[in-house]
């Protein structure tokens, strides 16, 4: 009768780890399911949203070159004006992702500021259609550090053509902040500077 209680108890006990063992297995393989849907999905972001820049075309980028220190201000003031913007401690030009190389050509060629990506979020409907990520729209190269701003601020000087830029300078104060005072916009000849090229480059299309 011990005998049977033993082994009654023991066969008790061997289910009890088999099924802790079948359990484990089962767990191990949500576990590792989970995982590799996770690692699968950050895959698909990355091949999505990740912006590839060919350092070879940027530097093909060379048109700099061939202007004067004059007139790399002046490009830079219309690309400002066309599609720029001043915020409390942040000046930002925006570009459309066709135009990557070009912002990373800049912020390279003059040595201020950094690219960063900019996403827009999904609708409402979106997870009805499927839709659940975030979609890249927009790159923007901002100029944060005080000292780049005054380089920037130093090559528009005296450029400007409109007031949108020059009324967000002094309404956030960078005029105290900076200690540059930025001059009023005025008119001058479109055909004797490029100005009207980095406004195209911000607005502008063919």
């Amino acid at each position: 009768m011990l005998l049977l209680m033993n082994f009654i108890n023991n066969s008790k006990l061997i289910m009890i780890l088999f099924n802790l063992m079948l359990n484990f297995q089962l767990m191990y393989k949500d576990i590792k399911n989970l995982y590799e849907l996770i690692i699968n999905n950050y895959i698909n972001i990355l091949n999505k949203y990740f912006i590839n820049i060919d350092k070879d075309k940027i530097n093909k980028l060379r048109f700099l070159d061939n202007y004067t220190e004059e007139e790399k201000g002046y490009y830079l003031s219309g690309l400002f004006e066309g599609d720029g913007n001043i915020y409390t401690r942040c000046f930002s030009i925006t570009f459309s992702l066709e135009d990557v190389l070009l912002a990373n050509y800049l912020c390279t060629y003059f040595k201020i500021g950094h690219i960063t990506a900019k996403y827009n979020s999904p609708s409402a409907s979106a997870p009805r259609a499927g839709r659940t990520n975030k979609e890249l729209t927009v790159v923007k190269w901002d100029i944060m550090k005080m000292k780049e701003q005054e380089i920037f601020m130093n090559y528009i000087n005296g450029k400007l053509l409109t007031y949108k830029r020059y009324d967000q300078y002094y309404k956030y104060n960078f005029n105290n902040r900076l200690n540059i005072k930025l001059l009023k916009p005025k008119e001058f000849n479109l055909t004797l500077n490029p100005w009207l090229t980095g406004f195209n480059d911000a607005d502008g299309f063919i």
